[in-house]
């Protein structure tokens, strides 16, 4: 793959004084025309060259892939993209006028799906508006062919494998999962419950997060409804009737029961309308929690005892979603619009009301080399990470813990986090402020740093657009070590394969280029949001692996921060044991634990450990999402997950430290694997919102030619990419566009060459396999 995103193209060619080829004589991997490959000579003056057979041997690969697929080849959309000399409206209808994009953007834009209304009615809009339009559908026409992120139609997932030979096998007949917006579906409950008459198909329980202080009770997490983000607080004075509310809803209680219990006691009320004020007053703010919330975990109710619980979808509502379900992508759209009106008819909602996943139709198999590469390539980021812990916060808490409790004993969850009978939550949960790092840690960035300096050096002065990685330049970016006593447990890297064909793919002819955001902290984490999809077995058996029985493997449900971020949040059960936090569930049932019966002790190695106080064994929490913990979960939920997986060491992707300002870095390789694209700064004219076109036009034509900036380019912002032609006048306005709104910075684009995704009918794709340690190091016993 070196030249990936150059000019003069690539090629295969074999290379025989590659180690790591796939055989004798064989070469694995692209190399690009008339250009080295930059062999790095470290500050030390010892030439670095490849050490031979793999080494880092931390890691082993498993199956189920998750394999993320755009719905379109790349190539798909370019004899509809508009010509110079176009109509801009023509060019509008034409590039509408494929099925896949429209119903994706029908499915995902209500106010550009309108647009496209009125031109296709002929309606006469101003030159200006009519450019908007034509940027926003063609950004969503390089997202159904160029990024395999699953988002409604535009990209869905399949199960992968890894094999001793490459198959490939992809149809059209790929399957909708239609589901109301979780937001749409939060905001509909609360108006249920203020709404309907008491009713037991409603149950309600105490909510598990509300605490007492004073004479007053406290309900610290209450996301906001109707599509918005953001958490609110509220707090009630305990007085008798709201602790009779409140104890009396221990347990899951029918709605109109509880109302009735609380009615008859006439030295508490005045009378059963006072009794429901009072209680809908405390399901509105979230002491109460009720089963019609929109869950945070699939099965993780008991039926009401008095039949099924109530449903606010009306029954045509979810036949009308039923018969979207069953459309073949690309000709749903008449289905589409009368799901959207049967849901728009039942409440209002400020956006799309509907949640499609997406199942592709492919059977893939990837070879085992793709797996061990892929392995090697944990490691190596691992190695190359400086250790400072998972979570690096953790270090002063823990050592506070030991300072106050000592090791062994045991100190209840709820206890330890009250800032008044134990240490509070960590420095950090309320406002979000990193901690500060050591000097030591300076000092190690320092070091990597100089090294990383020099190795850029010596690329450039070479010529080079690459700098090629080995074991030894590995240990020594990484300070000399060589160990993996901390790695973790099991993490998720995602990657695509850039290969011509199936026989190259087999041989081993690919490059590997890892994702910006490089995978997940744990086997199971992206899959697990597609378990509806793929089957909840195989998730359990990634994040919860036989053999480990001594520990009891928890999978945390809560609400997050926005009822819309369930939308991705909302996932089956697939580990053993549930963990509900702040979300309606019976704790009475015996794969429930409850928080408040966890504790948390300080092992012999002083590593925070949770344990189950009737039995003492090991809870391990986890999440089986992408959710991030630290703005979307309950402080509570974060502390859980950082303590179950705090006695790891952190792996991060790649990383140039203090040259990240640069205003170009080749990419960086290891074995037949991109750890990096290499990478363009925009220059500081291109980022003037007040520089005219056409001299933003001539300034970019500038930084081309300075910086030998390629014409095919992927404009990247945190794990978004969009591939643009930097020749095309609309591409431009795009990056620029862009470029206002957001950081953005300019990387070299695997898409630019169809060839070499060759292996998978050239649809943009991305594997997300799963990686756990070879060697785990023994449970504790309980103490």
């Amino acid at each position: 793959m070196p030249g990936i995103g150059a000019d003069d193209g690539w090629r295969p060619r074999p290379r025989r004084s590659d180690p790591h080829a796939g055989g004798a004589g064989r070469r694995a991997g692209y190399r690009k025309v008339r250009r080295e490959v930059h062999r790095p000579v470290l500050p030390s003056g010892v030439p670095v060259h490849f050490a031979g057979p793999v080494t880092f041997r931390m890691f082993a690969a498993r199956s189920p892939v998750l394999l993320r697929l755009a719905v379109l080849p790349v190539d798909a959309l370019a004899d509809r993209a508009p010509g110079p000399e176009a109509e801009p409206a023509d060019s509008l209808r034409a590039l509408a006028a494929d099925p896949f994009l429209r119903e994706a953007v029908e499915l995902s834009s209500d106010s550009l799906a309108g647009m496209l209304r009125r031109i296709e009615d002929g309606a006469d809009l101003p030159p200006k508006r009519l450019a908007r339009v034509a940027e926003s559908l063609t950004k969503y026409a390089l997202r159904i062919t160029g990024r395999p992120t699953p988002f409604g139609l535009f990209a869905g997932v399949a199960a992968a494998e890894l094999g001793p030979r490459a198959q490939v096998g992809t149809g059209a007949a790929h399957r909708k999962f239609v589901r109301p917006d979780a937001g749409w579906a939060a905001s509909v409950s609360e108006a249920y419950l203020g709404e309907a008459e008491p009713t037991d198909r409603v149950r309600v329980v105490s909510n598990d997060l509300c605490f007492v202080r004073g004479d007053s009770l406290h309900s610290p997490w209450v996301p906001a409804v109707g599509g918005a983000a953001g958490v609110r607080a509220f707090s009630v004075r305990y007085g008798p009737a709201v602790r009779f509310v409140y104890e009396r809803a221990a347990r899951p209680v029918g709605l109109r029961g509880l109302v009735a219990m609380l009615a008859e006691q006439p030295d508490l009320v005045r009378s059963a309308e006072s009794a429901e004020r009072i209680v809908r007053r405390l399901l509105r703010m979230r002491f109460l929690l009720s089963s019609l919330a929109p869950e945070a975990l699939g099965g993780a109710r008991r039926p009401a005892p008095d039949g099924p619980e109530a449903d606010p979808l009306p029954g045509e509502a979810r036949a009308a979603l039923e018969r979207y379900a069953r459309t073949p992508v690309g000709g749903g759209r008449r289905e589409l619009a009368a799901a959207d009106r049967a849901l728009r008819t039942r409440h209002g909602f400020p956006c799309p009301p509907l949640q499609v996943d997406l199942r592709m139709d492919a059977s893939v198999t990837v070879p085992e080399a793709v797996g061990a590469e892929l392995a090697e390539a944990a490691a190596v980021l691992w190695q190359l990470t400086p250790r400072e812990g998972l979570f690096p916060h953790l270090d002063a808490y823990t050592r506070a813990f030991v300072e106050r409790y000592g090791t062994g004993r045991a100190v209840p969850v709820g206890e330890l986090l009250d800032p008044h009978a134990g240490l509070g939550l960590p420095a950090g949960y309320r406002t979000g402020a990193p901690r500060p790092a050591g000097a030591g840690v300076d000092r190690r960035r320092a070091a990597r740093d100089a090294l990383l300096a020099e190795l850029v050096h010596g690329s450039l002065a070479g010529g080079g657009e690459e700098i090629v990685l080995d074991q030894a330049a590995v240990l020594r970016l990484a300070g000399g070590r060589a160990e993996d006593r901390s790695a973790p447990e099991s993490l998720e890297l995602c990657a695509q394969v850039l290969a011509a064909g199936l026989e190259e793919l087999d041989r081993g002819d690919f490059r590997l280029v890892l994702a910006r955001h490089g995978g997940s902290e744990a086997a199971g984490t992206s899959a697990g949001r597609f378990a509806h999809l793929l089957g909840t077995e195989r998730i359990r058996a990634l994040m919860a692996p036989d053999g480990d029985d001594s520990r009891l493997h928890a999978q945390v449900c809560y609400q997050p921060a926005s009822p819309r971020h369930l939308n991705i949040g909302q996932v089956p059960r697939v580990l053993p044991y549930l963990l509900p936090v702040g979300v309606f569930a019976d704790r009475t049932d015996r794969q429930v634990i409850d928080w408040r019966e966890l504790d948390v002790l300080a092992d012999d190695e002083d590593r925070l450990r949770l344990v189950r106080r009737t039995d003492g064994r090991e809870v391990v929490v986890r999440k089986p999402h992408l959710l991030g913990a630290d703005r979307s979960a309950p402080p509570l939920v974060r502390f859980l997950l950082e303590i179950s997986a705090g006695g790891s060491s952190v792996w991060a992707p790649w990383s140039w430290g203090a040259l990240e300002a640069m205003p170009f870095l080749p990419r960086v390789r290891y074995g037949r694997v991109v750890l990096r694209l290499a990478r363009w700064k925009l220059s500081a004219p291109l980022l003037r919102e007040d520089l005219p076109p056409e001299e933003w036009r001539a300034e970019l034509a500038r930084w081309r030619a300075r910086l030998g900036v390629p014409r095919r380019v992927q404009s990247a912002a945190a794990d978004e990419t969009l591939s643009l032609d930097l020749d095309d006048p609309l591409h431009q306005r795009l990056l620029r566009q862009e470029s206002r709104n957001r950081e953005v910075e300019i990387c070299e684009d695997p898409a630019a060459y169809p060839a070499a995704y060759g292996w998978i009918g050239g649809l943009a794709h991305e594997l997300t396999l799963s990686l756990v340690r070879r060697h785990r190091p023994p449970a504790p016993a309980p103490p």
